[in-house]
């Protein structure tokens, strides 16, 4: 059974100046970053996460990954394909 903990919202400026938001939930050793909706969670991308690393320095990770590819278009250690997307009864 995967276990799923829903992290927040991360929000940065893009390239064109305008703000790309982002959901961060944590499964499986990854930190997936995506868009809920009204049926549940679009996966649009993950990071591994560090075991030799606390949660906190791998979520800085993971947003300094985000903002990098926000402006760059993708990031060696991120995976930016869309990965699954979960549908929730009663949504998030």
């Amino acid at each position: 059974m995967k276990v799923q903990e829903y992290i927040g919202i991360v929000e940065f400026p893009n390239s064109n100046n305008d703000l790309d938001t982002w959901d961060i939930i944590k499964e499986d050793g990854k930190l997936f970053y995506g868009t809920g909706c009204n049926v549940g969670f679009i996966k649009h991308g993950y990071m591994l996460i560090d075991p030799d690393f606390d949660i906190d320095d791998n979520l800085t990770e993971l947003l300094n990954n985000l903002e990098a590819m926000a402006v760059t278009g993708s990031v060696d250690n991120l995976s930016n394909e869309l990965v699954e997307i979960i549908t929730y009864e009663g949504g998030l």
